[in-house]
């Protein structure tokens, strides 16, 4: 029993490359490689990224005596990587996952199911935290000549450092349990930790340069800090390159953190979930008499989508996080326009419209964070009879899928396009085509969204992490924006010397409106079609 547990966590991780979900079935062979080689070729081009700095730092440090502080460094970076990977799925898949009821019901112990939790956590840390200290130990072999103890002491410091990030997505998931045992609002809980964690996480990125420069120029004084105030990850440094004892230290203090860990959140694993599922048989709601007001299908359908969406804390931090970084561009452009114009025109030489254009591929990207619809009709899970049944219009349904994501991108976005059009002061023309564009393009994330989830479809799911994460249609929702804009940029560069950049906006914004009413008209019509289908 333990073992098909096991084996079905294991699976529930790379599901999305096995199984194809729309007809819930296992793909082909050709298929399954197909997807594994686009999975594997994301992971390789992130680890090539990781490679160019782990070989700059390599080679600064290492020949200077100072190897300790190249892995030190890089396995801050890995244990962060690893955590931002592993941590926001942490509550929800050990402790809000749908089949933990029926689990507790097999003739399994409760530390046993946590285990199989737990496995699940710590394969999914450990691919992003992979991610970075492969490139880590390819460039230390190649550039730093380490001796052959140095190779195998090292080989030991991705499986260590794996406890620590377990441990660490471990204590937030348990305090997101705990905090949320005392309160109703558990997402609201969740999604205010998620974004204090994001606010470090890309705080201590966007210092990465200015740490590292800090670093090279005084490694003496760094050095001392690191031993002060990250002493494993120093014990850690010492052992990679060559030291046995200081790896034996290291090895303790990260068992010792994972076991104490373990032991406090084993405790208490069995009891929250059962508190919980308590807490739920014994809600009753509060009736007070009030005067009901009929709605029509769409807002009543709109609200049921809009309540789901602010039901979970995954479904925010995941599909909806652009929400907020648009808001804290439109509040930085306002604040720093003026700097963002003089970087763009004086110190990189750009014409006031070429950074105008620039620009508004930065408010597109930015958009391109928010696919709030390509996991919404999986969602629906086995329950889309339900919305199946009611007597409404299947294209009444999937409007308000895109509606949400419409109603909670477009405010948001026309705030960005003020304090851009604020910050650039571009010609009445280039102006409007620019804000038309911006539209658009947040148009085509909600229609593209739903299109590819309606193809690809995932209704067999235990766990919402699933299909929020870790299905193709958000994959896709995601890429496909980035390669346009990724296009867009360069066509506009390749054509500039000889089209205005209205002119070139103006035939942008002709064809994504047209892509859109393409989109939007098969979402009305086979889309509709392969809604009533499902099931």
């Amino acid at each position: 029993m333990f073992k098909a547990l096991l084996k079905k966590q294991m699976m529930e991780i790379f599901s999305f490359i096995i199984v194809d979900r729309r007809k819930g079935k296992r793909r082909s062979t050709g298929a399954a490689i197909g997807f594994g080689l686009l999975f594997s070729f994301l992971l390789v081009y992130l680890g090539a990224m990781f490679y160019v700095t782990a070989s700059t730092l390599c080679e600064a440090f290492v020949p200077n005596g100072l190897g300790w502080l190249y892995f030190a460094i890089m396995g801050l970076a890995a244990m962060l990587f690893g955590v931002f990977g592993s941590v926001f799925s942490t509550y929800s898949s050990m402790y809000a996952a749908k089949d933990n009821e029926l689990l507790f019901s097999l003739p399994v112990k409760p530390q046993k199911v946590l285990f199989v939790r737990l496995s699940g956590v710590f394969v999914t840390g450990s691919i992003y935290e992979l991610v970075v200290l492969i490139p880590t130990l390819i460039a230390y072999y190649v550039n730093g000549s380490p001796s052959a103890v140095s190779i195998a002491l090292s080989l030991l410091v991705p499986v260590l450092l794996s406890f620590i990030v377990l441990g660490i997505s471990c204590i937030f998931g348990w305090l997101v349990a705990a905090v949320g045992k005392h309160v109703r609002k558990k997402t609201a809980v969740t999604v205010v930790l998620s974004i204090a964690f994001f606010a470090g996480y890309y705080y201590f990125f966007s210092q990465s340069y200015r740490i590292l420069q800090k670093i090279i120029e005084t490694p003496d004084g760094i050095s001392r800090v690191m031993q002060t105030y990250i002493y494993p990850l120093y014990k850690m440094g010492q052992g990679a390159v060559g030291s046995v004892s200081a790896m034996l230290i290291f090895a303790l203090i990260a068992c010792s953190f994972l076991a104490i860990v373990l032991y406090i959140v084993a405790k208490s694993y069995y009891l929250f979930i059962i508190s919980s599922q308590s807490n739920a048989a014994r809600s009753k709601a509060n009736f007070s008499e009030k005067a009901i007001t009929a709605g029509s299908q769409s807002s009543a359908l709109f609200r049921k989508e809009l309540r789901r969406f602010l039901s979970s804390a995954n479904y925010i931090m995941n599909c909806g996080l652009g929400i907020i970084f648009i808001i804290a561009a439109a509040v930085a452009l306002f604040i720093k326009g003026g700097s963002v114009m003089e970087l763009l025109t004086k110190n990189i030489g750009l014409p006031v419209e070429a950074a105008a254009v620039l620009l508004t591929a930065a408010c597109c990207t930015l958009s391109s964070m928010n696919t709030i619809t390509a996991p919404s009709v999986s969602l629906e899970g086995k329950s889309i009879w339900l919305a199946q049944s009611l007597p409404a219009d299947p294209r009444v349904v999937l409007n308000a899928k895109l509606k949400l994501q419409l109603v909670l991108t477009i405010p948001p976005l026309a705030l960005l396009l003020i304090a851009l059009l604020f910050t650039v002061k571009p010609p009445v023309m280039l102006a409007a085509l620019i804000v038309l564009l911006v539209i658009e393009f947040g148009c085509f994330m909600a229609v593209l969204g739903l299109m590819l989830n309606l193809r690809s479809p995932n209704l067999n799911w235990t766990n919402e992490v699933v299909p929020i994460k870790q299905s193709m249609p958000v994959l896709l929702t995601i890429l496909i924006p980035w390669g346009a804009i990724a296009a867009f940029i360069g066509l506009f560069f390749l054509t500039r010397s000889y089209l205005p950049g209205a002119v070139f906006l103006l035939i942008i914004c002709i064809a994504l409106g047209a892509i859109d009413l393409l989109l939007y008209r098969w979402i009305r019509t086979k889309g509709a079609e392969r809604f009533s289908e499902l099931g």
